[in-house]
């Protein structure tokens, strides 16, 4: 870098804020096999899908529609992608 260009100041900068904080976290999820990958799920709706036995004994769910009506809005919108990919296929 030359000389009197911010003398390497703007790559210095933290990245604080780069539209990452309004996203949903992955942390402490639990997944589920599905016919197109892994589908995130929260604790409590890994519950709720074991409890209503819609995994098999490799934990793939066979009836993804009936997996959609068991899950949280917030479960639905991180695996927006995977839903939409998915109900597209299947049309």
């Amino acid at each position: 870098m030359r000389a009197g260009l911010g003398g390497g100041r703007l790559f210095r900068r933290d990245a604080e804020g780069i539209g990452v904080r309004a996203m949903a976290k992955s942390a402490g999820r639990k997944t589920v096999s599905v016919s197109r990958g892994l589908m995130m799920l929260c604790e409590t709706c890994h519950s709720q899908v074991l409890q209503e036995k819609l995994v098999d004994h490799k934990n793939f769910v066979a009836d993804h529609e009936t997996l959609f009506d068991a899950i949280c809005p917030g479960c639905l919108d991180i695996n927006r992608p995977l839903i939409d990919d998915m109900l597209g296929s299947s049309e």
